[in-house]
């Protein structure tokens, strides 16, 4: 059960920091975008029973957390999305089809939160949809 809720918390984190990936790619993380990101997560990631099921615990406000932490560090957005490359291809059990659509729909929000999504967020969210059908 510890390695399960290990893996869960994991698994948040990880998601925090693709969707930092996602948003800072152009160089610029805007309070609507950050408003956004705990928007989705307080309203679509709190006990998806397919996560909650998986980790014997619901954590999603440790994607806020890893956000934040990602945008105080200003860590590369390509390292983060790499994490998350690896993290899927390591357990790809956790990456139901529900689960597969609500990282698409809220990368997509968030990415979408500010006016005007620029080239580097719209090439962010096409590497992700082709991580997520593979």
């Amino acid at each position: 059960m510890e390695k399960a809720e290990d893996v869960g918390v994991a698994f948040y984190e990880v998601m925090g920091r693709l969707f930092y990936a996602i948003v800072a790619s152009d160089g610029v993380v805007t309070a609507s975008e950050q408003k956004c990101l705990k928007r989705m997560v307080c309203s679509h990631w709190v006990c998806i029973e397919e996560v909650k099921d998986k980790f014997c615990s619901c954590k999603p406000t440790e994607i806020i957390h890893a956000f934040e932490y990602a945008l105080f560090k200003r860590l590369r957005c390509d390292a983060c999305f790499n994490e998350y490359l690896s993290f899927k291809n390591e357990n790809p059990e956790l990456f139901a089809p529900v689960v597969k659509k609500l990282i698409w729909t809220t990368a997509n929000v968030i990415a979408h939160a500010f006016p005007g999504l620029n080239r580097s967020e719209a090439q962010m969210l096409i590497r992700l949809q082709e991580s997520l059908e593979a």
